[in-house]
């Protein structure tokens, strides 16, 4: 039924998809249980937080998320405008202050589909003939030796996007107070 969704309404409410409800896709129409369901964003903003959140949440109902900022929402798997991530980033931190904040960026590599190259990134991306399909798949082939080498590619591009991000909040002169927790959704998806 969709792994995304689920994983990120568990490390959002801290519950199991059978606990929040949250079983199943957003764009297949699966929801939590109940719209008050404990989350992340909403305690640290009772406690004080300005809360934001770059890209796409992907949970049901949104409204259980109380974000102050949110730029903009879509999934952007086409990978536009990529330097907006840093820049949404770099003008929320800004906007916050001394105030404390939670600040979720929600970049779209890893996610199907999986491109080579992105506005020059990686700036030497892997072919399929430099790599070996993922050992778990038990089977390899061109397409899927090509899948992988792109996957890789966006696993690259993704590690240049979070040091811009890094270093924006070093730029803030926040990174020496600031907790920064990476986490996935869901894993390599290649069949």
């Amino acid at each position: 039924q969709g792994g995304s969704s689920p994983g990120r309404a568990c490390f959002l409410t801290g519950l199991y998809p059978h606990q929040n409800g949250q079983v199943g896709l957003a764009s297949w129409s699966f929801g939590m249980y109940h719209e008050d369901t404990p989350n992340i964003v909403n305690t640290l903003k009772d406690a004080g937080y300005r809360t934001g959140i770059i890209g796409k949440l992907h949970i049901n109902p949104e409204s259980a998320f109380h974000f102050d900022y949110w730029p903009f929402k879509d999934a952007n798997f086409l990978r536009e405008g990529m330097n907006r991530y840093a820049d949404c980033s770099k003008e929320f931190i800004e906007k916050c202050g001394d105030t404390p904040f939670y600040l979720q960026v929600n970049y779209p590599d890893t996610h199907l589909p999986f491109i080579k190259q992105v506005d020059g990134l990686p700036e030497h991306p892997l072919d399929e003939d430099e790599v070996e399909a993922f050992p778990y798949l038990g089977l390899t082939s061109p397409k899927l030796k090509k899948r992988t080498a792109n996957s890789l590619n966006c696993l690259m591009r993704l590690d240049h996007y979070v040091g811009e991000l890094l270093k924006v909040l070093e730029e803030s002169g926040k990174a020496d107070n600031t907790m920064i927790i990476y986490v996935a959704d869901h894993g390599i998806d290649l069949m």
